[in-house]
Parts: structure tokens; sequence; C-alpha cells
């Protein structure tokens, strides 16, 4: 398998899940379930496994506090609602295999569920694993290598 297929309207937060607000960047649309960081300026945009400007910004002592989960969509210059980690329950819109971990894809913004997926190059960030019944995930950031 690989990049998971998300659908908006079931993207939530759980019980328990802590959120915060963001604002969208320039050129920055978003739509829930996107993963995103935050850019230099301030603004939240769709992070990449291996976008040059992520990989040169985000590292192993700033990734916990600048990559978020969109819960909303957006234009730029918008406000997101971001899901903080650590929430056990969330809902990420997708089914997969109970225990499987997620990571940020090479696609903007997109998840996937294979390593296999990632190209040369990517950092490797695991967002969590899949819980018991398969649509929800323990959100547990995890900073990488480079594939």
């Amino acid at each position: 398998m690989s990049q998971l297929s998300l659908t908006a309207a079931n993207v939530l937060k759980g019980a328990n899940g802590q959120t915060s607000l963001g604002s969208l960047g320039a050129g920055i649309t978003a739509v829930q379930g996107d993963v995103m960081w935050r850019q230099e300026d301030g603004t939240w945009a769709q992070a990449d496994a291996n976008d040059a400007t992520f990989l040169s910004v985000i590292n192993i002592s700033n990734f916990q506090d600048r990559i978020r989960i969109a819960l909303t969509a957006g234009s730029p210059g918008q406000p997101v609602v971001l899901l903080e980690p650590g929430d056990q329950a969330f809902a990420f819109g997708a089914t997969d295999v109970s225990g499987n971990t997620l990571y940020l894809d090479d696609a903007a913004g997109k998840i996937c569920n294979a390593l296999s997926d990632l190209a040369s190059g990517s950092r490797v960030i695991a967002l969590g694993s899949v819980q018991t019944g398969a649509t929800t995930m323990f959100v547990d950031l995890s900073f990488g290598g480079i594939k």
C-alpha cells in the first residue's frame, strides 16, 4: 500500500484531542487531514517529506513544535484548526491495518503507510500508529533519518 485516500468529513479529533489555531501561508490551500508544518514566517503549509525548504528547516530539536494535522480546510491567509500531537483517538479519515505506522508522504500534506512510498532523500517522519478499529490513530510524532 502507499498514500492514503482520506475522506475530509471523517477527519475528526478524538475526545481528548487538543487543538491550536494557525494561519495558512501565501498560496496555501489546505483540506482536512493535511499534514502541515509551521514555516519561518509563522504561517502553515502542507508538509512534504522531500521538499527542500521543509528539509532545511525541520530538525530533531524543532519538529514536535512545527508539525500538525489540519482539522479544517482553508485558503491562503485564512485560519486553520490544527491537531496537537498526543491525540490517542484521531479519526484520520481513512481505513488502514491496525498496528500500521503512518508516515508523512512525499506528496504535499499527504499520509502514507509504507516507507517504500518515500523517495530516496526523503525525511522519515512517523505520524503515529493505527489503532484497533483501523480508522483511528494515536498521533505520536517521531523524527527519523533520511531515506
